[in-house]
């Protein structure tokens, strides 16, 4: 019984095989000369002029083949042409085929082409069954306006895709890109990348390590260290997006922007950029550097956005702005700076701080000339004041304030148009004996290294002098002033935190303009 069963099982088996043998043999078979001989120890038939042989999927057209008709495998020599179907068409110099395995070895000038796809390499390893395909010593793939070249590829008809490794490159119309691995969907036109690739156009270039490109659309989304530079500005985030044609884009997390020619340095969680517009769009915790000459002003608010042309670079932030250079620093809901007129105009209920003074009014515009700060103004509602000693206050108010600067430091303010003064006098020792209160139509104020070094009235001041024993502090405040130092913007409490550094973009070890792009192909044994 046990013998009668692996019997039958034997004849099925072999039955099987006969039967897959007999499906992918021949189906007819056609040339010009035919010969019996034997070859490499096998039976075949030398096929000599315009030879054509039939499967039932594959046809094959050569100059000669010897086709082993017991091991039903071919080799096929001169202009070796396989048609598939009316989606596959390879050709080459020579072949092996092995129908039962299906297994395809084309060697010698092979083309592979497929719709408006062409693939040239010298060898070639097809599968035909499975309409799968690879090479391993250099390849090039054509599509449309698309040059690819690689050292591997492989290539797969079932969602029309590809793979591509070692030494990629691809040149379009307006852009190149450089890789090392690369999945590409030759259907959507759109690859894949992993590890260092490199997109340049005629205006921008982006590195990343991970992405994809719609090599169409000239769009793409790129990941891992993904930075770009363009037109003298560079932009690093975790995540880049970029639309070519438009020059837009999107970047979060870790975002790093910069613009050497106008001295601009961002960071932020998120951001939205228009290279076309030089324009730069930040939210998410944004922190800005304006670089005038060796000075920097820190920058922080809620949302910043940044925009500029051929006559300077404007920039904007609210609300909740926090401002700080070396010994100017402000708050306000809405800053504004100018690179066109070199003007930073706070709005919003600003409050500025200079050294040990606090400046409050409806706006105040600091004016910069040769890089340094200039001019200084403040309208309406413009009050100076300085904190002597617990609830003890200077305080100085007008219509406007007008304030210069020499060498970097503030030496003169002039306070106009119903100008008011509460100012603590002191005698040598330093104990305060009093209080002027005064009013004038205008006062000038002069300082020395930091500090109030006289105060000028311009007409005949009305107002008069108040002994200390008579002083109620409470009582010795104008109109409109509040302290505000526990709002004092400070380096260690808003700014410390201090944003990852840019590495440069170094160019690529191989671009095509090298000599040799890809390694020279080994001959096959």
């Amino acid at each position: 019984m046990k013998y009668l069963f692996f019997s039958i099982l034997f004849l099925l088996f072999t039955m099987g095989i006969h039967a897959q043998q007999k499906d992918q043999k021949p189906v007819r078979i056609r040339a010009n000369e035919a010969e019996g001989a034997i070859i490499d120890s096998m039976k075949a038939d030398i096929l000599r002029g315009q030879v054509e042989i039939i499967y039932e999927h594959v046809t094959l057209h050569c100059d000669s083949a010897y086709n082993f008709k017991q091991a039903n495998k071919v080799k096929a020599f001169g202009h070796v042409d396989i048609r598939q179907g009316d989606s596959i068409h390879i050709t080459g110099d020579s072949l092996y085929y092995s129908p039962d395995d299906d297994l395809a070895q084309l060697q010698g000038h092979v083309t592979l082409q497929r719709q408006e796809m062409t693939l040239r390499t010298p060898f070639l390893t097809y599968y035909p069954d499975k309409k799968r395909g690879f090479y391993t010593d250099g390849g090039t793939l054509e599509q449309e306006d698309i040059r690819l070249q690689s050292v591997f590829g492989y290539y797969q008809e079932t969602g029309h895709r590809a793979r591509f490794k070692d030494r990629v490159f691809i040149e379009g119309s307006d852009f190149r890109l450089w890789a090392d691995t690369l999945d590409y969907d030759l259907g959507k036109n759109r690859v894949h990348f992993y590890g260092p690739t490199v997109i340049e156009s005629k205006e921008s270039r982006i590195y990343c390590e991970r992405g994809y490109y719609d090599l169409k659309e000239k769009s793409g989304r790129f990941y891992q260290n993904a930075r770009m530079i363009d037109r003298g500005r560079m932009i690093r985030a975790d995540t880049l997006s970029y639309r070519q044609e438009e020059g837009k884009g999107n970047a979060t997390g870790h975002v790093f922007f910069s613009d050497t020619a106008e001295g601009i340095t961002l960071f932020s969680g998120r951001a939205e950029y228009n290279n076309s517009q030089s324009r730069v769009f930040a939210s998410d915790d944004p922190l800005i550097l304006i670089h005038i000459d060796k000075d920097t002003f820190y920058v922080r608010a809620d949302t910043l956005l940044s925009e500029g042309d051929s006559n300077g670079r404007e920039l904007y932030a609210f609300p909740n702005v926090r401002l700080l250079r070396d010994n100017f620093s402000a708050v306000s809901a809405d800053m504004h700076y100018s690179g066109r007129d070199s003007m930073l105009r706070l709005t919003g209920n600003p409050v500025a701080w200079i050294d040990s003074f606090q400046l409050t009014g409806d706006s105040i515009v600091l004016s910069f000339r040769q890089n340094k700060p200039y001019r200084l103004r403040v309208s309406p509602h413009a009050l100076l004041a300085s904190r002597e000693n617990e609830g003890i206050y200077n305080q100085t108010k007008g219509r406007s304030m007008e304030g210069y600067f020499r060498h970097d430091t503030l030496r003169s303010m002039h306070f106009a148009g119903n100008a008011e003064t509460i100012y603590y006098a002191e005698d040598d020792s330093g104990r305060f004996i009093g209080v002027n209160r005064l009013t004038c139509s205008s006062i000038h104020l002069r300082f020395a290294k930091g500090a109030l070094q006289y105060i000028r009235f311009l007409t005949l001041p009305d107002g008069r002098f108040i002994p200390i024993q008579k002083v109620n502090a409470s009582e010795m405040i104008l109109e409109g002033f509040e302290w505000k130092g526990a709002e004092k913007v400070s380096f260690e409490e808003d700014f410390q935190i201090l944003p990852f550094s840019f590495e440069k973009i170094e160019r690529p070890l191989w671009s095509r303009e090298e000599e040799t792009p890809l390694p020279p192909v080994l001959p096959r044994n």
